[in-house]
């Protein structure tokens, strides 16, 4: 096992290392993680295909990674560390099949919003990041020329209630200027999934009741070739369920937009410069990259390994554990699994001191 207290280390000479290797922003090689879309198991591709464009892979500095779509979980020992981008279920489901690191040498740099999901037993090999902001524009903020609206139409991704206070969140803070702003909705929806309980429905009902009919729906290549730098925007993220690193809002941050919520600054620990690694993804914004987790991460690391137990003994028989890395019972289980990673996020979101 690496040791954590040496993430900084490796960070500074991959950067190093591959800033000499000369290589282009626009290399079309597949990541080193991802595997070809046909060796990938059904479930797997559904899932990542269902949250698509956000899954798409994005040039950073640093190796990026969806736990989810590793075919061979022994190909992560071929590096020193990765930046996790899965949401909260996938992430869940790993430690599920990995509640060890067991042969697994590879340091993991997880979202803050997500440190309370990983296991005491990993701790020592996880790494914590936040994204923050090089430039913070408080006008801008205050009267942007345009607000983009991005996320998965999921329930799971963004409740009713959340979906409701944070659209009347927007409409409270502009009022009527938004008659004068360009809305766009660049939400995604999958139409092969089976939204039994009609939540696209009520999805577009609300956007349109609370910020009116006005709001253009688009996709990444209509605005892809642009600058934001009048522009704010909001990932209908409520708990990273889905995903917690997106190519959307990557690329949305690296052009100049500004999110609609912004807290990094409250975010930062009073961590010692030598425990701190700050990687430049753009002009406009960074990743802050420590060993700390948050103070309150053994408290509520207890109650949530509490309710894991409960939960495990609820849905998983001896005859489903037995089978636990096949497709059919990822599909059998995913839902279930989504729906209390989400209930987790919210306990989180309630009990978290910032």
């Amino acid at each position: 096992m690496r040791s954590k207290e040496n993430i900084h280390q490796l960070i500074k000479k991959y950067l190093f290392e591959k800033k000499e290797e000369k290589k282009s922003l626009s290399s079309n090689i597949r990541p080193w993680n991802m595997q070809p879309w046909d060796m990938m198991k059904s479930s797997v591709q559904d899932e990542l295909h269902r949250i698509n464009p956000h899954t798409n892979h994005y040039h950073s500095k640093l190796r990026t990674v969806f736990l989810l779509s590793m075919k061979d979980v022994d190909l992560l020992n071929s590096v020193s560390f990765v930046l996790i981008r899965d949401g909260s279920f996938s992430l869940m489901n790993f430690f599920r099949l990995h509640p060890v690191p067991g042969t697994i040498k590879t340091t993991f740099i997880i979202n803050r919003d997500l440190a309370y999901f990983v296991p005491k037993e990993w701790k020592k090999q996880v790494a914590i990041y936040s994204t923050h902001l090089n430039f913070h524009s408080n006008e801008v903020c205050n009267n942007p020329d345009e607000i983009i609206l991005t996320g998965v139409m999921d329930k799971f991704q963004a409740s009713e209630r959340y979906l409701e206070e944070i659209l009347n969140e927007i409409k409270a803070k502009y009022g009527k200027k938004l008659e004068h702003m360009s809305i766009k909705c660049l939400s995604c929806y999958n139409p092969n999934y089976k939204d039994h309980d009609g939540y696209f429905f009520k999805y577009v009902a609300k956007l349109v009741k609370i910020l009116g009919t006005k709001i253009e729906y688009i996709n990444w290549k209509d605005i892809e070739d642009r600058n934001f730098k009048r522009t704010v925007f909001l990932d209908l993220n409520e708990s990273k369920v889905l995903y917690s690193g997106s190519f959307i809002v990557h690329g949305l941050l690296s052009r100049g937009a500004l999110p609609f919520r912004y807290d990094g600054n409250s975010k930062t620990n009073q961590d010692t410069p030598d425990k701190v690694t700050i990687v430049s993804e753009s002009v406009y914004h960074k990743y802050r990259i420590t060993d700390s987790f948050p103070e309150d991460y053994h408290s509520i690391r207890n109650e949530i390994e509490s309710k894991i137990a409960v939960f495990n003994k609820l849905k998983f028989t001896k005859e489903s554990n037995t089978a636990k890395k096949t497709d059919v019972h990822f599909n059998s289980i995913h839902s279930n699994l989504k729906s209390f990673a989400s209930d987790l996020g919210l306990f989180v979101a309630q009990n978290k001191t910032l």
